[in-house]
């Protein structure tokens, strides 16, 4: 692929003007004060923390502005923007004991001291904090005496080992994180029912972490910025941060040699801080908490029915059960639960909210994004594997690109649409439904029971009926809540201007940090948020933006020019919805998205009513969005020239769509088989709609199952077809069942080559999951070579080290799938089975779900999830591409995966950026440097492969082990007999002797590589079931090994299997409760965090009889087929293709 020199001089020098102009245009004038926002009823005080949190914005006093300071008017906006910034990431810990200290004083001037009726939570949690900041300098002292005394008792051991990592954060510190981060979960979980003490305790320890981590980190970046700033107290801010960074550096550094022993054996990640060194930190920490937190009871004498306060504590450890088992909770006392319905929490603070200062550059794995809080580049949920390969990679420089891709994608800056909130405001406070918004009181009405002498499944309908309405009322109830978050942020910018720092999942896809409010989000944030800068709309800008009017409205599947003819069709209606918008015909509220359609309108409008459209200063975001984009990777891939011309790789001049296509296929198999009689086919014969099998077909490429397909026709059948005939024999199930399967086969006709590439993808991944490297062999042979010097152990001794050994072979298959992006991303899959691991903790024992590299793989799960990450990984290589060379030519560019926004008069340019880049992805030939990745990085692996044991190497295999255990079973009935002993089994003879012949066929390709020829003729005779192998394969006896698909695996995205589900006539709408999954359609809406369960999750199907045995297992060195053949399709055609993205 060719690179290309991004950021060169001129780039930098444009971004450094632009930000001085933004810190100019951000001081503007204000525009008037917007209107309140009516809050929701909700338990915890997320809202009004969040309130605290921006309240920055608005009071002028929070942090002043830099007016002595030297410089100009532009260097002074700068600082203010950075110090503001900073006032907001670090506000969390310090300006919360500020805020508990003040309202203490303020109770205590007023003469309210410690009376529950009149103690705010401010002054409670003040006079928490006062006792457990005592508490921890007490423990800190005991932690130091026993550090070079041997630990006698089982406390002292557990100080010596969270006592270093304590000292790390001042006592006052480590108050305020417990008590910040205990209210936080109080917030957002219900407190009646107790708060898992796991969940709390790791919370706890993570948070002490990071306020950790971004201490050093902000004390190593003093000296930069202080210097950067040419203040007058230079001196003063460089000296008081080197001597605190030294003083850290060197107890990070007997913390390291303390407990280095510990560190290694439990694998901990960056300085010495693991999940059990977490997990004990924060342990000790609640449960200093529970024993230093009181409240005030008040109580009725008895006797003199005086009003008296009793001190209980506030929490208490306790044991309750959840699905069956026995946990630890967290139980706030019921004065604390009834004061905190009362008064909500303000002291808790919402992280990541936008930036307003420019984020910084990303230069390493947790180096980039906010100014002083830490932020990882992967959201790897704590795996450290991802971090090794990334540094790895960035010492080399392959990861100068994505760094340079992600920082573009940060140093966006953004704005609120002042005309779309206003409307927004107006539509909240009046409390009814509009668009995407749920009324403040919706009327969700509940079945009425049935009659006493109704049946079993009547009753049962009738609980499924009242349990779907409950949960419609809190779904919408939530997402109310939400709406009044990211309202109350949105709200909190107007005036400003921002930025969204972005990190990126392990397969390379990016996504904003800022959680409320982002461009990722649903219509109703994306209507408001728009380009800080504009640029004039020029010739073509006026045409994209009525095309874009189309689009949101939901008419995209025509052409341009019937697109643009039907904005000017509805140019009444665009105006009366700029003007008018909620007293008006509203015809903006009949689009697919309403809020980004009001935007569009109220644009549009102001351009047309200009005195010169073209010269209109436009900063609306304008989409161009890919057709089923997973399914254009996979048609370059293979090559498919049909499959190409559905998914708009080729020329035409009307968008093709291959929805339409699939349902056409799809619908013409029915009737076809209800022709021949098929009861199905003949009730769903031309009643096969677009919307049916749209959601199946575009997450098919991603790796939805069979099981995942049924759940989602079901669904969309059901909203088709809410009633069936009586008496029709026939459930929406039932129907589903054939849909589903009838769609996998039409995209196997359809994409020929991508099925194959499929195919490849499986057997691959069987081969590397079931692979051992030469390093695991090693260990293998050291540990054989120790088992031989020991000295025979009684028969139970035998038996007990049996089943460990039994249990340490299954954990052998460590290989995970790694591979590059073609941006030099190298992306590791994280799909293990971590065993159950605790950490004992000063408070219960801690479930620890941190995952090593030495954890066994997930087979099942690496194989159904490597389709679509590979895909997902191609398609962020291509929009991080996209973005480099967009930014090059000054343009701003935004994209949510597959749909990248510019301004409506750069369209054309980013349209010809886009197919260049998707073209250099694609003109490199992926899959053969796939392939010889593969076959460098598992060079020297031997995998685990089957034999068909009805062939001539499978019989002369099977011989060979069946004389080969004879042999051993009288060597060890010998030996017995010699020693006096009873022989016994074990019943591990066959694992041990995989485990054997593996050591031996190791030995010998040894041999074979050998540089003696001796040495090569020894390996030359060795008998073993590889060579056995190798040999009919050489005679021509031998051609095929079994695939990996013959191992009971589901079949997954293209591939056409039947997998576990049931049959037509076992599906039944009785099962509704149990396989009902409420699957979102919207694929812009994922869970970032969440990869790919669909395709991933166990799935609660019947369990199907396992096949007979018919296979032998055979070590061999790991090769891979050859990659399918491409097709005829050339991808150059793609620059010619006006509907490549539209």
């Amino acid at each position: 692929m060719c690179r290309l020199d991004y950021y060169p001089a001129e780039v930098q020098e444009r971004e450094l003007e632009e930000e001085e102009a933004l810190t100019k245009t951000s001081s503007d004038e204000p525009l008037d004060e917007p209107e309140e926002l009516r809050s929701v009823t909700q338990k915890g005080g997320g809202l009004q923390a969040l309130k605290r949190s921006i309240s920055i914005f608005s009071d002028a006093s929070t942090v002043p502005y830099p007016d002595d300071m030297p410089g100009d008017q532009q260097a002074k906006d700068l600082e203010f923007a950075r110090r503001r910034q900073r006032r907001i990431e670090l506000d969390s810990i310090s300006s919360a004991i500020e805020r508990w200290r003040e309202d203490n004083k303020a109770h205590k001037k007023m003469g309210i001291y410690s009376v529950v009726q009149t103690q705010s939570i401010s002054n409670l949690l003040w006079n928490w904090h006062v006792a457990l900041r005592a508490h921890i300098e007490e423990e800190l002292k005991l932690c130091h005496e026993v550090e070079d005394a041997p630990a006698q008792t089982e406390v002292e051991r557990n100080r010596r080992a969270y006592g270093p990592f304590l000292r790390l954060l001042s006592a006052e510190k480590l108050s305020a994180v417990t008590i910040l981060e205990t209210m936080s979960y109080l917030g957002r979980r219900d407190w009646i029912m107790g708060l898992p003490i796991t969940s709390i305790v790791k919370g706890v320890g993570r948070s002490v972490h990071q306020e950790y981590t971004m201490g050093v980190s902000r004390q190593s970046r003093g000296v930069d910025w202080a210097r950067a700033r040419g203040k007058s107290d230079r001196g003063q801010r460089v000296v008081r941060p080197l001597k605190r960074r030294r003083e850290l550096e060197a107890l990070s550094a007997a913390v390291a040699r303390s407990l280095s022993h510990r560190i290694e054996a439990e694998g901990s990640g960056v300085a010495g801080w693991s999940a059990k060194i977490e997990s004990q930190v924060g342990a000790f920490l609640i449960s200093a908490l529970i024993q230093t937190a009181k409240v005030s009871v008040p109580r009725t004498n008895r006797d003199t029915q005086e009003q008296v306060t009793h001190t209980v504590p506030a929490f208490t450890h306790s044991l309750s059960l959840h699905r069956g088992r026995s946990q630890g909770v967290l139980l706030a006392h019921p004065s604390l639960v009834k004061q905190l319905s009362k008064e909500p929490l303000r002291h808790c603070l919402a992280k990541h909210l936008p930036m307003v200062t420019r984020p910084r550059e990303w230069k390493g794995y947790d180096d980039g994004g906010y100014l002083d809080y830490s932020i990882d580049i992967m959201r790897s949920k704590g795996i450290s594997t991802h971090r090794h390969y990334i540094d790895a990679a960035a010492r080399r420089g392959d990861m100068d690109r994505v760094f340079k891709a992600l920082t573009a994608l940060s140093h966006v800056p953004w704005k609120i649409n002042r005309g779309v909130f206003d409307v927004m405001a107006a539509a909240w406070n009046s409390g009814e439904a509009l668009a995407d918004m749920p009324a403040e009181d919706p009327q969700v009405v509940e079945p009425p029971e049935p009659a006493a002498d109704a049946d079993a499944t009547t009753r049962r309908r009738w609980m499924l009926a009242c349990r779907h309405a409950r949960n419609e009322r809190a779904g919408l109830h939530s997402q109310r809540c939400f709406q009044n978050f990211q309202l109350e942020v949105a709200r909190a910018y107007l005036n400003e201007t921002f930025y969204f720092p972005h990190n990126m999942d392990f397969r390379g896809r990016a996504y904003p940090i800022p959680p409320y409010l982002n461009h990722l989000a649903a219509d109703n944030c994306r209507g408001l948020l728009m380009f800080r800068h504009g640029k004039p709309l020029g010739s073509k800008g006026l045409y994209w933006l009525k095309v874009h009017l189309a689009n949101v409205y939901g008419y995209d599947k025509i052409s341009f020019a019937e697109r643009e003819s039907f904005a000017m069709e509805h140019l009444t209606d665009v105006y009366d919805s700029a003007t008018n918008p909620l007293k008006g015909r509203r015809w903006w509220l009949r689009a697919e998205d309403p809020w980004q359609c009001l935007a569009t309108c109220i644009e549009l409008k102001n351009a047309l009513d200009s005195p010169d459209p073209t010269q209109f200063v436009s900063c609306l975001p304008v989409h161009q969005d890919g057709t089923c984009n997973g399914l254009q990777h996979y048609a370059a891939l293979g090559g498919d020239n049909w499959g190409a011309k559905h998914v708009n790789l080729m020329p035409g001049s009307r968008p093709a769509d291959v929805y339409s296509a699939v349902a056409k296929l799809v619908d013409e198999q029915a009737t076809q088989e209800a022709a021949g009689g098929h009861p199905v086919a003949k009730f769903l014969a031309g009643k096969i709609s677009r919307k049916i099998v749209k959601q199946t077909v575009m997450t098919n490429v991603y790796g939805v199952t069979r099981y995942g397909a049924w759940n989602q026709v079901s669904k969309h059948l059901r909203e088709a077809m809410p009633v069936l005939p009586p008496g029709c024999g026939m459930s929406h199930r039932g129907l589903a069942l054939y849909v589903s399967d009838r769609i996998f086969k039409a995209l196997s006709s359809m994409f020929t080559g991508a099925h194959e590439i499929q195919d490849w993808f499986a057997e691959c991944v069987g081969r590397i999951c079931t692979a051992v490297t030469p390093e695991q062999i090693l260990e293998l042979e050291q540990g054989q070579e120790q088992q031989h010097v020991r000295s025979v152990a009684s028969d139970q001794h035998k038996k007990r080290r049996s089943k460990k050994q039994q249990k340490q072979e299954q954990t052998r298959f460590q290989t995970a799938v790694v591979w590059t992006t073609p941006l030099g991303l190298p992306v590791v899959q994280p799909y293990r089975m971590p065993p159950l691991r605790y950490a004992v903790t000063t408070l219960q024992r801690v479930h620890l779900s941190d995952q090593l590299p030495t954890d066994r793989v997930d087979r099942r799960k690496q194989m159904a999830a490597f389709p679509p990450n590979f895909i997902h990984s191609l398609d962020a290589s291509h929009m991080f591409l996209s973005a480099l060379k967009c930014h090059e030519a000054g343009l701003t560019f935004a994209a949510v995966h597959d749909s990248y926004w510019t301004h409506a008069g750069d369209i054309d340019a980013m349209n010809s950026f886009l197919r260049e880049a998707f073209i250099d992805v694609h003109q490199d030939d992926v899959m053969g440097r796939l392939a010889e990745e593969f076959r460098i990085r598992y060079q020297g692996c031997l995998y685990l492969a089957k034999v068909d044991s009805s062939s001539p190497a499978g019989k002369r295999i099977s011989s060979m082990r069946a004389s080969n255990n004879g042999r051993s079973r009288r060597g060890a009935a010998v030996a017995s007999s010699e020693n006096g002993t009873k022989s016994t089994s074990t019943g591990s003879t066959r694992d041990s002797g995989k485990w054997d012949e593996l050591l031996v066929e190791a030995k010998r390709q040894k041999l074979l590589r050998s540089e003696k020829e001796e040495e090569r003729e020894e390996g030359r005779q060795m008998v073993t079931p590889t060579s056995i192998y190798e040999e009919e394969l050489a005679l021509g006896t031998q051609t095929t090994l079994a695939t990996t698909a013959d191992d009971g695996t589901e079949g997954v995205g293209l591939k056409d299997g039947e997998g576990n589900t049931p049959t037509i006539e076992s599906a039944s709408d009785d099962d509704e409760d149990v396989f009902d999954l409420d699957v979102k359609s919207d694929v812009d809406n994922e869970d970032p965090d969440a990869v790919n369960e669909e395709a991933t999750k166990p799935k609660k199907t019947r369990k199907a009889k396992k096949p007979p045995k018919n296979s032998v297992n055979v070590w061999l060195p790991i090769s891979f087929p050859p990659v399918p053949k491409k097709g005829t399709f050339d991808v150059n055609q793609l620059r010619d293709s006006p509907y490549f993205f539209c």
